[in-house]
């Protein structure tokens, strides 16, 4: 028994379809390898630049933070560096390259102060400090950006 529901050239001889007819077909639905993928390649997925007239701080607030797998351990060691963007129904945890690390969506807004220590998803997170005007925001993603281009 078949299994495969493509065209077979048995079906179509039975239909009376011409075998030249059919191998034209495939040539059609085929997509080249130009159609595949995009121009920029890789580089369109990393973090993107503010605008010009763009606000950050407009709608959410941006702390500098540092993160690390939760584990049992008596003296842990942190992972990473990060930011942690909070706006008002989620907190989205970033690695210093913009990657999303991991997001919380159930938080009461007061938890999020300067040495707090918190847990977002899998992650432990201590809040360092928050970043307060739009220059500073700007230069924070810079950073992140130079860093997303450094790794790749």
């Amino acid at each position: 028994m078949r299994r495969s529901q493509a065209p077979s050239v048995r079906n179509a001889a039975k239909r009376g379809f011409p075998a030249c007819e059919i191998e034209v077909r495939k040539q059609a639905c085929a997509p080249s390898e130009m159609q595949w993928g995009t121009t920029g390649g890789y580089r369109s997925l990393g973090p993107r630049r503010y605008g010009e007239a763009e606000n950050p701080l407009k709608d959410k607030r941006i702390f500098l933070v540092l993160w690390r797998p939760q584990s049992n351990k008596k003296h842990k060691t942190w992972k990473g560096n990060g930011t942690l963007e909070v706006t008002a129904n989620r907190a989205t945890l970033k690695d210093e390259t913009g990657k999303v690390l991991d997001v919380l969506t159930c938080f009461k807004p007061e938890k999020f102060q300067e040495n707090a220590l918190i847990e977002i998803g899998m992650k432990d997170v201590e809040i360092q400090e928050e970043l307060k005007t739009a220059e500073e925001c700007i230069a924070q993603r810079k950073e992140e950006i130079e860093n997303w281009y450094r790794k790749q």
